[in-house]
């Protein structure tokens, strides 16, 4: 989970920053496991906690006001509660949706997808998982979906990130500034200031920025919130 969250993006975060971030994933590990929760459960635990409670809750509402009124499920006491009570080995299988929809609308739940359901086999949704998350990503051409036992081009998720770096880039120069300007801001007390100057400049190749992609994104939009709040 430390991998995940901070290992590859250690050069662009001060060294008491790294030392907080690991200091609460120890205190957040404890607490959780003292809960009850067990070892395998703790990734999901976090990603509901940290993630899932901010991604449909304020962020959901802000997003969806101005059009109308929004509810999501993931935040609600009986969905968390189905979720943990599936084993962590069949929780990346889509289980509660496959089975809640083949006790529903069964009829539906037959009918031919363009996508097909998970693989419902733990283990083989692991492997299918691995190649979708990992190995694909690093390829360029259509593969065959040998899991599932279906003989069918899959189409690569490239695009999207491509598309976030190329406003990455466009933006760079103007978000660059933005977060430059604001010297005397209390982000800089958690960010490496020179590795940011570096990485962000012209001067640095791009393939190196591209590693950092998301994690450029998270500061540029800390830095945009820091300079609303100025206003």
């Amino acid at each position: 989970m430390s991998k995940i969250l901070i290992a590859n993006h250690q050069s662009l975060l001060r060294q008491e920053t790294i030392v907080t971030l690991q200091k609460y994933q120890e205190d957040f590990v404890q607490q959780v496991i003292d809960e009850g929760f067990s070892l395998v459960d703790i990734p999901d635990v976090f990603h509901s906690y940290e993630q899932v409670r901010r991604w449909v809750g304020s962020h959901m509402s802000a997003k969806q006001s101005a059009h109308k009124d929004a509810f999501s499920p993931f935040c609600t006491r009986p969905f968390i509660k189905a979720a943990y009570s599936i084993p962590a080995m069949r929780r990346y299988s889509e289980h509660t949706h496959y089975e809640l929809l083949k006790y529903l609308v069964p009829d539906l739940h037959r009918f031919p997808f363009t996508n097909n359901w998970s693989p419902q086999q733990p283990i083989l949704n692991l492997i299918y998982s691995f190649w979708e998350r990992t190995l694909k990503k690093k390829l360029s051409i259509p593969i065959t979906k040998i899991v599932t036992g279906k003989s069918k081009d899959i189409t690569l998720d490239v695009n999207h990130q491509l598309k976030k770096f190329h406003r990455l880039e466009f933006k760079r120069s103007q978000l660059r500034e933005l977060c430059l300007d604001q010297s005397d801001s209390a982000l800089w007390n958690f960010i490496n200031r020179s590795e940011f100057e570096r990485i962000t400049s012209s001067d640095t190749n791009t393939s190196e920025r591209k590693q950092h992609l998301m994690f450029l994104w998270h500061i540029f939009t800390l830095f945009q919130y820091a300079d609303m709040q100025q206003l």
